[in-house]
């Protein structure tokens, strides 16, 4: 039986991540960490019993990081987009100490999902770039590997086709 975190153990673990990510470790990649954990928060059967302390906690992490990502994407990320993103993120903290009824989560339904879209999309976004870092920084030898324009498939038999 494996053991689910509790929401207060979930939000300690991306506070720790935007913290990491601050402090300049691993920026992207705790970012990245961080954000895709915020979402999958924001379906976790105990959001809206987060205590206001650890909410407000997570708002600062969120808030203290936005500089620290700017300076790692420097020229290859619009500021606009990150810090769209992270309000996003901090719009809809409420959600994880507040319980609301069906009939006031349908009205708040569509930003929040709008709101949820916008991390993703910054996630996605700050993924794709520390992969394109990490694809050049190994000198990309996979696409060196492709001969001119032709796609290569790997066959179940380990034929090469053309």
């Amino acid at each position: 039986m494996t053991h689910t975190p509790s929401i207060e153990e979930t939000i300690e673990l991306i506070i720790s991540r935007f913290i990491a990510a601050r402090e300049g470790h691993s920026v992207l990649l705790n970012t990245v960490l961080a954000l895709r954990d915020f979402i999958r928060a924001l379906e976790h059967p105990e959001r809206g019993t987060a205590s206001p302390d650890l909410v407000a906690r997570l708002d600062d992490a969120i808030t203290d990081v936005a500089p620290a990502i700017v300076r790692e994407v420097g020229q290859s990320h619009p500021t606009p987009d990150v810090q769209i993103g992270l309000q996003a993120a901090t719009g809809i903290l409420s959600l994880f100490n507040t319980r609301c009824d069906e009939a006031a989560f349908a009205h708040l339904l569509p930003l929040a999902l709008d709101r949820i879209d916008h991390i993703a999309l910054l996630a996605d976004e700050l993924d794709a770039l520390l992969r394109r870092r990490q694809i050049d920084a190994r000198g990309n030898p996979f696409r060196a590997s492709i001969t001119g324009n032709q796609f290569i498939h790997q066959g179940a038999s380990g034929a090469t086709l053309h």
